[in-house]
């Protein structure tokens, strides 16, 4: 996911949500199931992760990203 943001530029937020989607259309290609809570999933990890990112930087190190 970090390295996807880095070499594209996209926030944590597009790129951990477009890894989701990648993985869970791998799992069920492979045979996997899936389900309303691994799409909330995928849809709702990458903002949390950014904001709160967002909000350890500021309140640890006074940064702004």
């Amino acid at each position: 996911m970090l390295t996807l943001r880095d070499k594209t530029g996209w926030s944590i937020r597009r790129s951990k949500i477009t890894m989701d989607v990648v993985l869970i259309i791998a799992g069920v290609l492979l045979g996997g199931r899936f389900g309303a809570i691994t799409i909330l999933t995928a849809l709702t990890t990458g903002p949390t992760i950014q904001y709160l990112s967002q909000l350890f930087s500021r309140l640890l190190y006074g940064e702004r990203i």
